[in-house]
């Protein structure tokens, strides 16, 4: 499953607001072993390999609000971040090699 959280207000300096491409965000992230799924929506909606980041076992990609709408549209889950990360655990580090975003 792919998950889409609540948009917000980019508090970044203006380096990370430009790669960003907007004042507003959100993050998403997919559950363990669907990382494949993750950067694959990503593909579709055009977001590029530079949002990818990975936290605390967490990968995520930064996408714009209207990159939200058009994942929700194809099916993504609008869930609560806090919520999602206090019932999951952090999936395990993965060492990636090939096309894929590095994290």
């Amino acid at each position: 499953m792919i998950y889409v959280d609540t948009i917000m207000h980019c508090t970044a300096n203006a380096q990370e607001r430009q790669r960003i491409g907007s004042t507003l965000f959100c993050h998403m992230w997919a559950d363990i072993g669907g990382t494949g799924d993750l950067h694959a929506m990503a593909k579709r909606l055009g977001v590029p390999d530079e949002s990818f980041v990975s936290r605390r076992g967490y990968g995520h990609y930064t996408i714009t609000p209207d990159q939200r709408k058009l994942a929700v549209a194809y099916g993504v889950k609008e869930v609560d971040m806090a919520e999602w990360v206090r019932t999951h655990k952090p999936p395990p580090r993965s060492n990636h090699s090939g096309g894929e975003p590095k994290y």
